[in-house]
C-alpha cells in the first residue's frame, strides 16, 4: 500500500477504496496498541508496524511510532523482532521512513540519526542484502526513498540538528553510489536482473532512479537516468503478459514469490511519481566542477585501461571520488600538518583510481575497504612530501641516523604482546610523548654537548608515530595473524628507511651533479650517477621500490580485504606468489614513475633511473651507424635511454602473469570456492589494476609533457 501511495501524486482520500483501507489499518493499529505483525494477532514486528505507520500517515492519519520505538529500539539500531539475532536491512529502512513521514519528525531526531548512521555503516560495509529479499536492488530502493525523505525534511528547515558529516558526506555518497550502480547494471533489453528474476527487479531499479532523478549532484547524469527509466518502463510494458508469473525472490525457509506485491511494484514503477524540488541547502551540499570532471575524464579515457569505458562512467567515478575529498583532507591533516597553499592535486587521483578499479572488477571491495585504501594512499603521498621537507631542511647525516632509529623503534614488533593495541583516535594522532627520542650519544657515542633532541626531531617523531600508528594499529591489522602483522611491521620499517636511503642517494647525486657542466645549449643534461654500492637492478628492487611504499599498501590491502582475523592468502604457494607480486608491483611503480617524470626530475635535479651508469655505458654502441635503425645516438641521448627504461618496465609485467591463478594456488581443498571466485580473485585484481593504472599514468605524463 505504501509503495502505491508514494508513487501517485493525487490525493488518495478522494478514492473510496483508500478510505476503506485507512479505516481497516487504523482499527488494527489501535486494537493492537500500535504494534502489528504479519497478520492480526500474530507475533508483532518492527517491519510490519513501520509499514503500517507509514501507510496511515500517507493516508492522513497521524499514527504514532511511540510503541514501536519502545518495543524494538536498541543501543545502535532497531530489531525486527524482540529476540532477533540477525538484523534486517529493509526493516531499518522502513522504520526510518516511517519516522520521517510522521507529522513531527523532530520528536524522533535521536532515533532518525541512529537509524541513518546504522544504514550508512551497513551500506559502506557492503551488508545490504536483506534477510527477506534476495536482491540488493530491493534494499537500495528502500534506502534511497528513506534518505530522500530525510533530505526533504532537512531542506525544509526541520531536523536542523542532524550531524554535518551524515548530511553532507555520508548520505550524498550513498545516494550517488546507488544511482550510478543502478545505471551501470541495466541490461541491453532495458531490464535489471538477479538470479533469473527480471520484472520485479526492474521495477525496483526504475523506482530507485525515479526517486533519485532530482538529486542535485546527479544532475550531470540526468540524460542517462531518464534514458534508463524509459527503457526500464518499456521493458515492464512489453512484458505485461508475464506479470502474473511467479518470480521467487522472497525468502523464508525457502524462496517464494509474492505476485500481488510484484504487481504493486510494477504499477508503481510505471507511475509518474510526485514532483520533487530542492532548496538552496540541499543544492549546496555537494560542489561539483563539471568542467574539471570532463577534463579529467578525457585524460583517463586516453589510457588503454579506460578506452572502452563510456565517458559518463568515468565521470561518475570522478564525481564519486571528489565527494571523498573533504573527508580525506580532514583526516589526512590529523597525521601530517597541511600547507594551506598546497594544491593537493593528488586528492583528485587517489579516490578515482580505487573507485574505478573496483567498478571495473564488479565491486568486490566495500566502501569501508575503499576508504581505508584511499586513506593509506593519501598518507603515503604525504609521507613522501614530509620526508623530503625534513631532509631538505636538515641534511646532517647524524639527523638522518636519528630518524632511522626513530623509525626502527616505531615499527618494532612486540613478539610478547597479544596484538590487541587500542588504535589512536583519528583526531588525536598528532599528540604523542616524545621523551623516548634517541640522542646522538645514544646512537653512536658522539657528543652533542648534552643538548636535548631538537624541536624538529620531536615534531618528526610525533608525525611519524601518527603515520605508523594509523597503519600498525588499524583494526584490520590488529586482528590479523601474527605472521601477517610481523611482515607488515617489517615492511613498513623497510619502506620508511628506504625514504632516508633515497634522500642520502639524492644528496650524493646532488654533489656529483654540481661538478658536471650543463649541456651545450645551456639546458640541464642527464648526469651519470655513481652509486656508493650496488647496481641499478639492486636499487630498483630495494631502495627505490620500497621508497614507493607499495609493499606496505599491498599488505594493508590484504588485511582490509580479508575476513576478520583471517589471512587473505593461505599456504606456501599463495604467500610466495603474493610476495613476488608485491615486489614486482613496487618496482613497476618506480620504473614508470621515473619514465613519466624524467623532465621534472631533470629540471629539479632529482635522482632518476636514467642517471644510473647502466643507461650511459651503451652510448658507444648507439653511435655505431650499423645499427638496424641506422640512427646515430649520443651517449646522453634521452630518447635512447628512455627506450631502455621502457623496455625494462615492460619486462616487469611479464612476471605478473600468475595474477590470474594466484588465488587458486593454495594446494588445499576448497580453493575453487565461491568466495575465491567472486571475491578473492576480483579483489586482488583491483590492486593489480590500480598499479597498472599508475603505470599508464606515468607514460601519459611523459606524452603530455612532450
Amino acid at each position: 500500500m505504501s509503495t502505491l501511495l508514494k508513487a501517485h501524486s493525487c490525493n488518495p482520500l478522494v478514492q473510496p477504496e483508500a478510505i476503506s483501507i485507512r479505516t481497516y489499518l487504523q482499527a488494527q493499529f489501535e486494537r493492537q496498541d500500535g504494534l502489528l505483525g504479519f497478520d492480526s494477532g500474530l507475533l508483532t514486528d518492527a517491519d510490519d508496524t513501520a509499514k503500517t505507520i507509514l501507510s496511515l500517515n500517507l493516508l492522513g492519519f497521524p499514527a504514532s511510532p511511540k510503541q514501536m520505538l519502545e518495543e524494538f529500539e536498541t543501543a545502535d539500531h532497531f530489531r525486527t523482532y524482540k529476540y532477533e539475532k540477525h538484523a534486517s536491512f529493509s526493516a531499518k529502512c522502513n522504520v526510518l521512513d516511517a519516522l520521517l513521514h510522521c507529522n513531527n519528525p523532530e520528536d524522533y531526531l535521536e532515533q532518525i540519526i541512529k537509524a541513518s548512521w546504522f544504514l550508512c555503516r551497513q551500506f559502506n560495509l557492503g551488508n545490504i542484502r536483506d534477510k527477506w529479499n534476495l536482491s540488493e536492488g530491493y534494499s537500495k530502493m528502500l534506502l534511497s526513498q528513506a534518505f530522500i525523505k530525510l533530505l526533504q525534511r532537512w531542506d525544509s528547515g526541520q531536523l536542523k540538528e542532524l550531524p554535518l558529516e551524515l548530511i553532507s558526506e555520508q548520505i550524498p555518497i550513498v545516494l550517488f553510489q546507488i544511482g550510478m550502480e543502478t545505471l551501470q547494471m541495466q541490461q541491453l533489453d532495458g531490464s535489471w536482473s538477479f538470479n533469473g528474476t527480471f520484472r520485479e527487479i526492474t521495477a525496483y531499479a526504475v523506482l530507485t532512479l525515479k526517486t533519485l532523478s532530482s538529486v542535485p549532484w546527479l544532475a550531470h547524469f540526468h540524460t542517462q537516468i531518464e534514458k534508463a527509466i524509459r527503457r526500464g518502463s518499456a521493458y515492464l510494458v512489453l512484458n505485461y503478459d508475464q506479470w502474473g508469473n511467479d518470480e521467487c525472490i522472497w525468502v523464508a525457509k525457502v524462496t517464494y514469490a509474492l505476485p500481488f506485491l510484484a504487481r504493486a511494484y510494477n504499477i508503481a514503477a510505471l507511475s509518474a511519481g510526485p514532483p520533487c524540488s530542492w532548496g538552496p541547502k540541499v543544492k549546496a551540499l555537494v560542489a561539483i566542477s563539471v568542467d574539471r570532471v570532463k577534463e579529467m575524464a578525457g585524460f583517463f579515457s586516453s589510457l588503454p585501461m579506460f578506452r572502452k569505458d563510456e565517458a559518463w562512467m568515468l565521470e561518475g567515478d570522478l564525481v564519486l571520488g571528489s565527494m571523498y575529498h573533504p573527508r580525506l583532507l580532514r583526516m589526512g591533516s590529523s597525521v601530517f600538518a597541511q600547507d594551506e597553499k598546497a594544491d593537493n592535486r593528488y586528492l583528485e587521483y587517489i579516490p578515482f583510481t580505487w573507485i574505478a578499479m573496483n567498478r571495473k572488477n564488479h565491486r568486490p571491495l566495500s566502501n569501508t575497504t575503499l576508504w581505508e585504501t584511499m586513506m593509506v594512499s593519501l598518507l603515503v603521498y604525504q609521507l613522501d612530501e614530509y620526508m623530503e621537507i625534513v631532509f631538505r631542511e636538515h641534511r646532517d647525516p647524524r639527523i638522518m641516523e636519528q630518524v632511522r632509529q626513530i623509525v626502527r623503534l616505531l615499527c618494532g614488533f612486540d613478539t610478547k604482546g597479544d596484538g590487541n593495541v587500542k588504535r589512536t583516535s583519528d583526531h588525536q594522532l598528532n599528540y604523542f610523548d616524545c621523551s623516548s627520542i634517541p640522542r646522538m650519544e645514544e646512537i653512536d657515542g658522539s657528543s652533542s654537548d648534552g643538548a636535548s633532541p631538537s624541536l624538529a626531531l620531536e615534531q618528526a617523531t610525533a608525525t611519524l608515530r601518527g603515520f605508523t600508528s594509523y597503519i600498525l594499529q588499524h583494526s584490520a591489522v590488529v586482528k590479523s595473524p601474527d605472521h601477517i602483522r610481523r611482515e607488515l611491521h617489517g615492511e613498513l620499517a623497510r619502506c620508511m628507511l628506504a625514504h632516508i636511503d633515497h634522500e642520502e642517494n639524492s644528496l650524493h647525486f646532488a654533489a656529483q651533479r654540481a661538478k658536471q657542466p650543463l649541456s651545450n645549449d645551456g639546458e640541464p643534461k642527464i648526469v651519470p650517477y655513481k652509486p656508493i654500492e650496488g647496481t641499478y637492478y639492486s636499487w630498483v628492487q630495494t631502495i627505490s621500490a620500497n621508497d614507493t611504499q607499495s609493499p606496505v599498501i599491498f599488505l594493508l590491502f590484504l588485511c582490509l580485504a580479508a575476513g576478520d582475523g583471517q589471512p587473505f592468502f593461505v599456504g606456501a604457494r599463495q604467500h610466495y606468489l603474493a610476495s613476488a607480486l608485491s615486489r614486482h608491483l613496487a618496482s613497476l611503480c618506480r620504473l614508470y614513475n621515473d619514465y613519466g617524470s624524467t623532465a621534472r626530475d631533470l629540471e629539479e635535479g632529482n635522482l632518476n633511473s636514467l642517471n644510473f651508469p647502466e643507461f650511459h655505458e651503451t652510448g658507444h654502441a648507439r653511435k655505431n651507424p650499423s645499427n638496424e635503425n641506422g640512427v646515430h645516438y649520443g651517449i646522453d641521448d634521452e630518447k635512447a635511454m628512455k627506450a631502455d627504461l621502457f623496455f625494462i618496465a615492460e619486462y616487469e609485467p611479464s612476471s605478473r602473469s600468475h595474477i590470474t591463478f594466484l588465488p587458486n594456488e593454495g594446494g588445499i581443498a576448497g580453493s575453487q570456492s565461491l568466495w575465491t571466485r567472486h571475491y578473492r580473485r576480483p579483489a586482488i585484481r583491483v590492486i593489480n589494476d590500480d598499479y597498472e593504472l599508475r603505470s599508464q599514468e606515468g607514460i601519459m605524463r611523459k606524452s603530455v609533457h612532450n
